[in-house]
């Protein structure tokens, strides 16, 4: 009886937010080691947070949307450039795929350094067997939850039966989350939106291995010269994804040919401490620093009216082909300057020390640990909640029930209701406080979710990689 009791009380433990059980057990679960790239991994976590901060963000507060100046009525201080970043979630994706290529070549191009080509085949083999199961398997088990709750009618509309939602998720699975064959465009799967990342992101993984594998016996400008004109040839051909992909992969190689010049080349993959100030390190720093503020204010590009925006209006009408064609997508040419905005703020980063140590605290680290979860998981959250959360403002009856033209009032309700929306200031206080009561939900969430599915998937991955494999 004792220990059922212990067993229960060990499933229920999972429910706790991570911090409060490494607090229990922390000599259990030391701080993970610091290495070159966890500022990746602390950038990757700041970003997918945007993401849904910027989701909750268009969901609830659409009077953010326009840059400053173009409202209706007065802007807020939140839709001016740089500050509007912290809910721009478009540029964050691109910096998703601009990392993802950074880490899964790291590996293989450390190999090719090594002069270890067969260890290199071997690393991309093992990484393009587990991809799918990595990117997949959380979005199956989430979609699923909605699926769940979808018919027990607590999100979306649920069909009429239950044979009919499982053949309906089916479809949504085959040929909007895992249907790699559209490339980069946006399929907006049932079930959760915003995973349409996740096929782009699966099959770009794959034409990397391919690339990498293609180019690794070659000679090193070789090779250089040939990934720059692959990514060249796909911007020019419009497929910004590979592009950020290649771009990644062109990262790692840059550093490692740095990390070459040194006596060991172990010091691109491991954590190397703040170099001893110097009058040129300051100097770099500085030109970093500005380099990181021009490509964040091109990451501010707003979604509407880009080209009545000072300062991004330049840049709509310097946007080469097949990006600058407007009439089939608004949004087409931001893809290109995101590109570029991703790479050229990653690469600033990757060579700026001051820059990475503020991405290598443990809130950010922790972030970056849960940050695919995060990303699954904060659209359904906020979808269950925010409608109620937020609610709307009050509204008086106009007219007389007698009159064919009569609006009946509305009660006000929720936060909205609670604090206005008529003045900037109430905008941005109906904003924080909605942030304050939903962010800790989606956070907790999350972190079970990575916990519970996203941990063990990943294990899981190896494990079957291990079972499949020849001895």
């Amino acid at each position: 009886m004792l220990l059922r009791a212990r067993r229960l009380i060990g499933r229920l433990l999972v429910f706790l937010p991570s911090f409060l059980l490494f607090e229990r057990a922390h000599t259990d679960h030391p701080s993970p080691r610091l290495h070159a790239t966890s500022y990746l991994d602390g950038l990757r976590g700041l970003a997918s947070l945007i993401v849904a901060v910027c989701h909750y963000t268009e969901d609830n507060h659409d009077y953010f949307v326009p840059s400053w100046g173009l409202n209706e009525k007065t802007s807020s201080i939140l839709q001016l450039p740089f500050i509007r970043v912290i809910y721009s979630g478009r540029p964050m994706v691109h910096i998703f795929f601009i990392i993802s290529g950074i880490v899964l070549s790291q590996k293989p191009i450390q190999a090719i350094y090594a002069h270890d080509i067969e260890r290199c085949q071997s690393i991309l083999a093992s990484s393009a067997f587990r991809r799918p199961i990595r990117l997949f398997g959380p979005c199956v088990v989430s979609t699923f939850l909605v699926l769940v709750l979808s018919y027990a009618g607590y999100l979306y509309h649920p069909l009429p039966t239950l044979s009919e939602q499982f053949e309906d998720w089916g479809a949504a699975l085959l040929h909007g989350i895992t249907w790699p064959w559209s490339w980069d465009f946006d399929l907006a799967p049932a079930y959760d939106i915003h995973l349409w990342t996740v096929p782009i992101e699966f099959i770009h993984s794959m034409m990397l291995f391919m690339v990498v594998l293609v180019l690794s016996p070659m000679r090193r400008m070789i090779r250089l010269s040939g990934l720059l004109f692959i990514m060249l040839y796909c911007l020019a051909c419009g497929r910004w994804a590979a592009f950020e992909f290649l771009g990644g992969c062109l990262i790692t190689e840059m550093q490692f040919w740095q990390a070459a010049r040194q006596p060991n080349l172990s010091k691109a993959t491991e954590f190397v401490p703040i170099p001893r100030p110097s009058i040129s390190f300051y100097v770099m720093t500085t030109i970093h620093v500005a380099l990181f503020l021009f490509w964040w204010f091109i990451a501010g590009w707003p979604n509407e009216n880009a080209a009545r925006t000072p300062g991004i209006m330049f840049f709509v009408d310097r946007t080469p082909g097949p990006f600058a064609s407007v009439e089939v997508d608004e949004r087409r040419p931001q893809k290109f300057w995101f590109c570029l905005s991703a790479l050229g703020l990653i690469w600033t980063i990757s060579q700026a020390r001051v820059l990475q140590k503020l991405l290598e605290g443990a809130l950010a680290q922790h972030l970056g640990r849960m940050s695919y979860a995060l990303y699954i998981v904060h659209g359904p959250v906020l979808n269950m909640m925010q409608r109620g959360v937020m609610g709307h403002v009050g509204a008086l009856a106009e007219g007389t029930t007698e009159r064919d033209d009569f609006v009946p009032g509305v009660t006000a309700t929720g936060i909205k209701g609670l604090i206005g929306t008529e003045s900037p200031s109430q905008q941005i206080l109906a904003w924080i406080l909605g942030l304050v009561v939903m962010g800790p939900i989606v956070a907790w969430a999350a972190d079970v979710f990575w916990r519970a599915v996203d941990l063990p998937i990943m294990e899981a991955a190896r494990r079957i990689e291990g079972w499949c494999s020849e001895k």
